[in-house]
């Protein structure tokens, strides 16, 4: 009986070890992805934020540099591994500069689209030259990055360069573990529509970004994605974006930019929800 009793108390104290490091890695380290995007007006700018890799889509317009640095900065950000625009408009790059000048960047992620380029664009290349930072061009198919096949960052378009800018975006794919996220640019409908026939996958996104900051979305986008988390990030604009009767025809919750400023969605891996700091 004696014997027993010091078996039953030998696992009991083995398993309070072993919760209290599992509780205690947990808290220590967080939740092993966040996704933020950032409030920067009528532009886009999202960080993919990894225990070990920074992921910088997009850095929004001029105007909201300081706040974007200083985001970064209260996030404890000290380098991005990947810098990717979408495409070179320059509310999609516009603070790029001001980012090689406060963080390590270890690359550039781009599509082949120069000759639709605004006019900053060529600039912050010169400036990237400068700084000895590697370029790498990507199209439908690649992947950014891969870890041990349960984190996947791949490029679902654009196949070949159109003469729109916007549809020329880079569309991108994250997967992490049982959980992704879509992430659009500027594609217009049409190009939504290629990229669903292409992969059926798509429809089981946790969290999808509206494109265009809240334009013009195809009945198939809206069909396809049924309660999900979607996020539009957008800001004062001249073109009336975003389109509400279409945000309204979305199944599932809807957050703005605009109405509550910076969006973090946080994944375990099974779930993704959102966090209010």
């Amino acid at each position: 009986m004696i014997a027993r009793n010091i078996i039953f108390l030998f696992v009991c104290l083995l398993a309070l070890i072993c919760a209290f490091f599992i509780v205690g890695h947990i808290s220590a380290d967080g939740a092993a992805l966040r996704v933020h995007f950032f409030s920067v007006g009528y532009a886009d700018s999202i960080l993919l934020k990894f225990p070990k890799k920074n992921v910088l889509i997009d850095s929004g317009s001029k105007e909201y540099c300081g706040k974007l640095v200083q985001d970064l900065i209260s996030l404890d950000i000290k380098g991005i591994d990947s810098a990717i625009i979408t495409h070179p408009h320059d509310n999609h790059y516009g603070c790029f500069a001001d980012i090689i000048d406060n963080f390590t960047v270890r690359q550039f992620i781009v599509n082949y689209d120069v000759k639709n380029a605004d006019s900053g664009y060529r600039e912050l290349f010169r400036k990237v030259i400068a700084n000895k930072i590697p370029v790498r061009a990507v199209k439908a198919g690649d992947v950014i990055f891969s870890d041990k096949g349960y984190t996947l960052l791949a490029v679902l378009s654009p196949d070949i360069l159109s003469d729109s800018t916007n549809d020329n975006s880079l569309v991108t794919w994250l997967r992490y573990k049982d959980t992704s996220f879509l992430f659009t640019g500027d594609i217009s409908p049409k190009t939504q529509d290629i990229i669903l026939k292409k992969s059926s996958a798509l429809k089981y996104a946790d969290c999808v970004q509206v494109p265009h900051h809240g334009g013009e979305i195809s009945q198939a986008f809206i069909k396809s994605f049924r309660g999900k988390i979607f996020v539009v990030s957008t800001g004062k604009n001249k073109y009336g974006l975003p389109l509400q009767t279409q945000l309204e025809e979305l199944s599932g919750e809807v957050l703005r930019t605009d109405q509550k400023g910076d969006i973090t969605l946080e994944s375990d891996g099974k779930k993704v929800r959102l966090v209010y700091d």
